[in-house]
């Protein structure tokens, strides 16, 4: 993408990086989780609330999966076998924005990564920083930003989405 190289000059690239997760991350802080009646769980949930859910969805996806997208061009390999991620993780973000659930597995992997992604974190760290010494400080966060930090942003989201009885809270008392 010869129009875009100037994205991966290191004084672009670094800035870029540091500012992809911000508008996703400011979504979450800012944006209330959709209201569930305390026996959703129990009785269903109403239309209303997930309608709600999906607009939360349709709002928090194309942010992230945007950002991803911006990474991959920003940071990620363009040369050989990898030159296609870019342009896909172009065209996934552009289709998020009239479909959210294409982000659906990202949703499902980065909720997955939330609760359970503290295991792997130091392993991930060490081989930041073996990709670092190999490829560059810029490509190794690139990586890093487009396969754990984004998608457990977007995970965030979609278990702040769901009933609160899903998120631990204990089950309602059975009526005797």
């Amino acid at each position: 993408m010869p129009s875009l190289s100037f994205l991966r000059d290191p004084r672009v690239a670094a800035p870029v990086l540091v500012v992809a997760p911000l508008p996703v991350t400011l979504a979450l802080s800012l944006t209330a989780r959709p209201a569930y009646p305390e026996d959703a769980c129990f009785y269903g949930a109403p239309q209303a609330s997930i309608d709600a859910t999906d607009r939360y969805l349709a709002l928090m996806t194309p942010l992230a999966l945007g950002a991803m997208a911006v990474v991959a061009l920003a940071a990620l390999p363009s040369r050989g076998r990898w030159r296609a991620i870019a342009p896909l993780t172009v065209a996934w973000a552009v289709l998020s924005v009239f479909w959210s659930d294409a982000g659906r597995p990202v949703v499902v992997l980065g909720g997955n990564l939330a609760v359970f992604g503290t295991f792997l974190l130091l392993g991930l760290i060490v081989l930041m920083g073996v990709v670092a010494k190999e490829a560059g400080w810029i490509r190794a966060i690139g990586w890093f930003e487009f396969l754990f930090l984004l998608p457990i942003l977007l995970g965030v989201a979609g278990l702040l989405a769901q009933p609160a009885c899903y998120a631990g809270d204990p089950p309602a008392p059975i009526p005797r």
